[in-house]
């Protein structure tokens, strides 16, 4: 991953910064809990530690700044697993709080399935977050933790994706002409190919920024790839190996590894995605 101020970043363990959960990770996200505000998009405050819920302790009692309500926070220092799904939900009920918010170094797909049927059925303005926490490292030895929203009620957009497209639009004018999903979280922005039937999609991750090619929204992939792989050696010649996600890349994504929360990464961020676009472009209107 990449940050304009501080250069090239590598991945470390979590536990390089945070040796132990509860002596280390849940005190520092405590007195740093606008890391997770900003990730959230809403403010959390007067955080509360080992707050007692009946005969167990929830990790972090905190309450949303602009309406009060109670927010659970659970931490793993460690991938997702069921007993915590059961612990934060244990710990919802008893403390009749609106929001669960469950950080863990990564999610399975059993997991998040979970998550997304208890969003859909929990009222408006409630639900669970799912959370990644990573950890990168410049190389001044400066830690640069990384908090992604990887799950979310259906309610939620993300702020800070929202606000770059905002700003990417005031950049680059060829920005007004992409359509904002607003059901992807406002994370993705699509740009119709009207002679391919295809579309090119810019995507919005925490520490990445990608380009791929799609179809019209909710079509099945098995109906666009065949349209696809008619400019797939064409797109073959257009992009080094080097800029394609390794293994099976069916939508023929790029991808550029970036601090994308820090705003002064945003200008080469939409200098990559303005140009990135302009090629998948011009390979999908002139290759036939």
């Amino acid at each position: 991953m990449y940050d304009e101020e501080l250069g090239r970043l590598k991945k470390r363990n979590v536990k390089k910064k945070w040796p132990h959960e509860a002596k280390n990770f849940t005190p520092w996200l405590s007195d740093n809990l606008e890391l997770l505000s900003s990730a959230l998009g809403f403010n959390l405050e007067s955080p509360q530690v080992e707050k007692t819920a009946g005969p167990y302790r929830a990790d972090i009692l905190a309450h949303n700044a602009h309406d009060g309500r109670r927010t659970i926070i659970e931490n793993q220092l460690a991938r997702a697993n069921l007993q915590h799904l059961g612990q934060l939900l244990a710990y919802i009920a008893h403390l009749k709080a609106r929001y669960g918010v469950w950080v863990a170094t990564g999610f399975n797909r059993t997991i998040r399935k979970a998550i997304r049927m208890l969003n859909r059925h929990w009222p408006d303005s409630t639900g669970v977050f799912a959370v990644k926490l990573g950890l990168y490292e410049s190389g001044n030895g400066h830690f640069v933790p990384n908090l992604e929203i990887v799950e979310h009620p259906a309610w939620w957009n993300d702020p800070i994706a929202l606000e770059f497209w905002t700003s990417f639009s005031s950049l680059r004018q060829s920005a007004l002409a992409g359509i904002l999903d607003s059901g992807s979280s406002m994370r993705r922005s699509r740009f119709p190919i009207e002679e391919a039937k295809l579309r090119v999609t810019q995507y919005f991750g925490a520490s990445f920024v990608r380009v791929y090619v799609t179809g019209a929204r909710n079509e099945a992939e098995n109906d666009v790839f065949p349209r696809l792989n008619k400019y797939r050696e064409s797109l073959n010649r257009e992009f080094d190996k080097s800029e394609l996600l390794a293994g099976p890349n069916p939508r023929f994504t790029t991808q550029c590894k970036v601090n994308s929360h820090e705003r002064r990464n945003w200008n080469r961020m939409v200098d990559w995605l303005d140009n990135q676009r302009m090629r998948y472009e011009r390979v999908l209107r002139n290759c036939l």
